[in-house]
């Protein structure tokens, strides 16, 4: 966590904030995908790329989330 908030921190401005738009897209897919496993039955190979998809896409929601509390600071919003 600490490491990619850095690399969040250290990064230049906005340089991740585009990842907003495909995070969402991606975490709807896997919900899908997950109602879609429950009906039809899932594979262990659909449980490891649930798993470390989910571990990517978390891993960009902290650069995200991290990029976008420093720019609200910057803009002089510091109700984070």
């Amino acid at each position: 966590f600490v490491c990619f908030s850095a690399a969040a921190f250290f990064a230049r401005r906005r340089e991740f904030l585009y990842l907003g738009g495909i995070l969402g897209s991606i975490i709807t897919t896997f919900c899908w995908l997950q109602f879609a496993s429950m009906l039809f039955g899932g594979s262990s190979l659909y449980f490891m790329i649930e798993i470390y998809g989910g571990l990517l896409l978390f891993v960009g929601y902290v650069l995200f989330d991290t990029q976008m509390i420093i720019e609200k600071a910057d803009r002089g919003d510091l109700d984070y």
